[in-house]
């Protein structure tokens, strides 16, 4: 059966027979355990069934991108749980899964281990719905989830079940769910710290990982040469695009091109990305972002998205990525950042170990009081310190910086939504229980699983939902397992190198660049976000001043009158989250 794009409908009767269709707004119909599911699930489908089983695949596997053979579904289907779970252990790839026993009417669920491909799901008086998209799900009202709100607004990523609504919830990453008597039951089988915790495996100094990284990439495109016919690499100027154009052109030739922003104002890497192309003698696209061009893309952002956006470096991804059309895969450099070292980890690990050290000094009462008599501040934050745990320490550290003029609003979006929940005191994630156990093991591992299971699943989601045309698939060679095996075996000092983080990646990128380009400053990719906020204030109060926040008191119009007092975060915050709450309007019946 051939990839279907955009929107399917399945359904089966007594002949057990299935037809299909790519209208919009066309959905899977199916009754089980009482309930009238309402399936869709994506865009780059693989269907199969026979008279027992029905299984939707959405997304890719990295040995087949274009699921030509869909035997792996049959075998999926009827394989035990434990085969199941071993199959999404071992499979490289973003995708979501759904396989339906027919006569049991049970559904086995499941999200890749890094969570490109969102799953959601709702069972409600009789009815459900599962789909990969929340624009499917019908609404009788609309209700903020106060931990969902909590982690959007602090920190723009959801880790765990749920979503910003509280009829909603998803299928986390590395988790698969099954439901039986139309309940869900979700479980976790990917944990990203043991692969730091295989027996088998030694850690790996910075020349032999040098090696092996470098050896597995060049494996992963020769496995992607045969599949794929143009590729666009979004080339920043950093060190993990430049590494993944060298491989990408060395093993796939004229096959790339290179998409590079340029800015109307600000562009500190441009001549950077652009020595990189013409090095590679890779062909590239300029596309120039003007500032105008925020007006539209900021209104267009949640709707694509479907949760707050975290950063302003999202607006030129989704220009850039408006070209994909052309190509049939697309680049993309994560999480080089947590695989292979950044300043915000070797920051975090330098705190740790400050904290250990003060949580390891004997500190008598009379020097307790001595201290705090003499010196009240230092013996408040040492105090402070010795109290703390770690995944208290990263989490605060991951944080949103709002600034005193925006704490009344966070007070009255606490107060409105989170009634007799105490959101302050509860860590947000899901895997708390995980991350307690975690303590007592290597604390690069510990911030690694970290960043894993929010931030980068949180890009990745981002990026997957930014591109346009949604049969190009989203290729992140730096996840290939095992590439993210070596990562996890890298010593701290080759981790964290000495004045230069990700020196693995460096070092491989001087085999095809200047030494001097490769060990360079890093600016970073800015956006000029100050201009972009004075040609977006009107429109943002203009969004706000008769919207869902300020009829609920969350906003005052004396704040909307002083609007750019507000931090740059607040206003970015309040702006979109008035968006979504627009579009989920538009779904209520």
């Amino acid at each position: 059966m051939p990839n279907l794009s955009d929107l399917y409908q399945i359904q089966w009767g007594q002949e057990k027979s299935a037809q299909t269709t790519t209208a919009l707004q066309q959905y899977n119909f199916i009754t089980a355990h009482g309930c009238h599911f309402c399936i869709n699930i994506g865009s780059t489908i693989k269907v199969w069934q026979d008279n027992q089983y029905f299984a939707l695949f959405n997304g890719y596997h990295l040995n087949d991108l274009k699921l030509k053979n869909d035997a792996f579904l049959k075998q999926l289907s009827y394989g035990s749980q434990e085969q199941r779970i071993q199959w999404l252990k071992d499979t490289t790839g973003y995708f979501n899964l759904l396989i339906i026993n027919k006569n049991s009417g049970e559904m086995f669920l499941a999200r890749d281990k890094y969570g490109c491909k969102p799953l959601y799901y709702s069972i409600n008086a009789g009815s459900g719905t599962i789909s990969n998209y929340l624009a499917q799900f019908n609404r009788t009202q609309f209700s903020f989830d106060p931990i969902g709100l909590y982690e959007s607004i602090h920190y723009r990523w959801l880790s765990g079940k749920q979503t910003l609504e509280t009829s909603i919830e998803q299928i986390p990453a590395g988790y698969y769910g099954t439901i039986t008597d139309s309940k869900v039951q979700t479980t976790q089988y990917w944990y990203w710290h043991q692969l730091s915790n295989n027996k088998n495996s030694q850690q790996l100094s910075l020349n032999t990982a040098t090696e092996k990284v470098s050896k597995y990439l060049d494996e992963y495109f020769q496995l992607l040469e045969p599949q794929v016919n143009k590729v666009l690499i979004p080339l920043s100027g950093g060190v993990d695009s430049s590494i993944l154009a060298a491989k990408a052109k060395q093993h796939l030739g004229n096959k790339c091109v290179a998409g590079i922003i340029e800015f109307e104002d600000e562009n500190p890497e441009l001549e950077t990305a652009i020595y990189f192309a013409n090095t590679l003698n890779m062909p590239y696209r300029l596309i120039k972002y003007h500032n105008e061009s925020i007006l539209e893309d900021c209104k267009q952002l949640v709707t694509h998205l479907e949760q707050l956006p975290r950063h302003y470096s999202s607006m030129p991804f989704y220009r850039l990525l408006n070209i994909s059309d052309e190509f049939d895969a697309i680049i993309y450099g994560e999480p080089g950042d947590t695989f292979f070292g950044s300043h915000t980890i070797k920051r975090l690990l330098k705190q740790l170990k400050r904290m250990q050290l003060l949580k390891s000094l004997p500190v008598s009462l009379s020097t307790s009081n001595i201290l705090a008599s003499t010196f009240p501040q230092i013996h408040t934050k040492v105090k402070n310190f010795q109290q703390t745990h770690l995944h208290q320490l990263i989490h605060s550290a991951d944080k949103i910086a709002f600034s005193n003029i925006d704490t009344t609003i966070l007070a009255r979006l606490k107060d409105y939504y989170t009634e007799q929940l105490d959101i302050d005191q509860q860590l947000p994630l899901e895997n708390e229980k995980q991350f307690n156990r975690l303590e007592q093991h290597h604390q690069l591992s510990w911030i690694k699983t970290y960043m894993m299971i929010t931030d980068i699943a949180d890009h990745l989601v981002t990026a997957e939902r930014l591109i346009k045309n949604k049969s190009v698939k989203l290729l992140t060679p730096l996840t290939y397992d095992k590439i993210a095996q070596a990562s996890w075996q890298l010593s701290s000092k080759a981790y964290l190198g000495k004045d230069q983080v990700k020196e693995v990646l460096r070092k491989i990128g001087c085999q095809y660049y200047s030494k001097e380009s490769m060990y360079a400053p890093k600016y970073g990719f800015n956006t000029p976000k100050d201009k972009w906020l004075k040609i977006l204030n009107t429109q943002f109060v203009t969004s706000l001043k008769s919207g869902y926040l300020i009829n609920k008191n969350i906003i005052t119009q004396q704040q909307l009158d002083t609007f750019e007092q507000l931090s740059a975060e607040m206003r970015w915050t309040l702006y979109h989250l008035e968006r979504y709450i627009q579009n989920a309007s538009e779904h209520i019946n």
